[in-house]
Parts: C-alpha cells; structure tokens; sequence
C-alpha cells in the first residue's frame, strides 16, 4: 500500500516538474532574444532555471508552519538503524525485524515533516523530497532483507545514512555519529579493496581519528578504546599480504563495537 501511494506522489511531482519545465524554457527563450529580434549568445536558461526554484521554494516555504524536532527525532532513529546496519552486514536474521522497525519510524517522519519548514535543516533545498529518497532507500533495504539478499540491503541501508549525514553537514549540524559513520565508512571501502593497499587511505583514517579525539574528552573508556583503535589501523597499515586481509576484518569488527557503543 505504501509503494502505491508513493507512486502517486511521484507522479503527481513529475507532472508538476513539466509544467514547471515548460515555463521556465518559455522564459529562457523569450530571455535569449534581444530588441531587435537577434538571438543573443549569452544562454540564460540554466540562472532562470535556477532562480525560479528558489523563489518557487522561498515563497512556498513563507507559507509553512514550522517543526522543531527533527533532528530529535534522527537520533531515536538512528538508535536501530545501527543495529540493522551492522547485522545486515553479518547476514543476521535480527536484520529483518530491525529494518522493517526503521522503515515503519522513518515512513512516520515523513508523515511527520512533510509540508512543514523544519528548524535547523533550512538549507537543505527540497527537503520533503529528500526524505522520500531516503524511505525509498529504506523500503528496497527491507524488501531485500526479507528476500535474504543482504548485501544488497547494506547498500540501501548505506545509501540512507550518506543521505541524512549530507543534510547534516549543509545546515552545519556537528555530531559524533556523523563522524564516527566516516571512519567506519573509509574503513569498509579498505575492506572493499583489500587486494589494493593503499597508504593514503591509511592516513584518511589518521585524520579521521583525529576528528574523534575532540569528543567525550573525560571519558576514560572512549579514549582508551579510541587509542587502541588507532594502533590497530598503523599495525594493520604495517602488515605483510600474508596478514593483512585477516587484520582488516578486524579492524572492522572492532569499529563496529566501537560505533556501535558511542555512536
């Protein structure tokens, strides 16, 4: 049922966007002739393009009743959506309950936040559609889930926490998670390519940890672990092939507890 009525929303925003698209090419062309009828080299299409959308959305979002909690909201969702990421990624069966458990929150945030002007996320351009992308992402995690193709579902659900770190970093929203979701990333793209080391991803993961060091300053326990962390990826760095793919897979394993625990 969900999928139909999705359905129905796209059609009706592609059928907007080409009327839309008609209006803005009438304006271009009417824009690209001067007084005398010669057509101008200067192409204007892509400002007028550009400018319609945002006065379009400047004076639709005046209209709005705003909403606060947004990102409230992202954290309690973000509480199983680490569980599901990472027990997808082991091809755990507590993968199905947990992805289907975050589908149902985020489908309720949209219901939630749509038509409104949410606080601290002003800068992000078109943001009801952005969440949509994002349930989008959700419902093919947990159709493949259900079908026991997990890697598949990984991707998807990778896909979603890029999306909701991207609309963090446009209105400047600091968060451990979102750097903690980094490392893990850079690490799993090393895993990815194990077979082509590569110093320089090594040192991406240097000045990573280094991001971290700032957080939880007077927690013992953080710290320790965010060292031994750091010594496991300059050994890892160090190894011979004979090792090497072994120690990755536990670098891995240990980021994961890590992110798991403080993120």
């Amino acid at each position: 049922m969900k999928k139909i009525l999705l359905a129905i929303c796209f059609t009706v925003l592609l059928v907007w966007c080409f009327w839309n698209d008609d209006e803005v090419k009438t304006q271009s062309t009417n824009l690209s002739t001067n007084n005398t009828g010669a057509t101008s080299t200067w192409n204007t299409s892509t400002w007028v393009t550009k400018t319609n959308s945002w006065e379009l959305k400047n004076k639709w979002e005046a209209t709005l009743p705003e909403a606060s909690w947004l990102v409230k909201d992202i954290e309690d969702f973000n509480v199983n959506y680490k569980k599901a990421l990472i027990s997808t990624s082991e091809w755990s069966q507590i993968s199905i309950g947990l992805t289907k458990n975050i589908t149902e929150k985020w489908w309720n945030i949209i219901s939630n936040y749509r038509w409104y002007k949410v606080v601290w996320f002003e800068k992000t351009v078109w943001l009801d559609d952005k969440l949509i992308a994002i349930g989008i992402n959700l419902l093919n995690a947990s159709d493949y889930v259900t079908s026991w193709k997990m890697d598949l579902a990984y991707e998807e659900l990778l896909k979603v926490g890029v999306s909701i770190n991207k609309m963090r970093e446009e209105n400047g929203i600091k968060s451990i998670r979102d750097d903690m979701q980094s490392l893990k990333d850079k690490i799993q793209l090393i895993v990815n390519d194990w077979d082509n080391k590569d110093a320089n991803k090594f040192k991406d993961l240097g000045t990573q940890i280094e991001k971290l060091i700032e957080y939880n300053t007077d927690n013992k326990e953080y710290k320790q672990i965010l060292w031994d962390l750091e010594k496991l990826i300059i050994n890892v760095s160090n190894l011979t092939w004979q090792d090497y793919n072994y120690k990755l897979i536990e670098l891995k394993s240990e980021m994961e507890k890590f992110y798991v625990k403080f993120g």
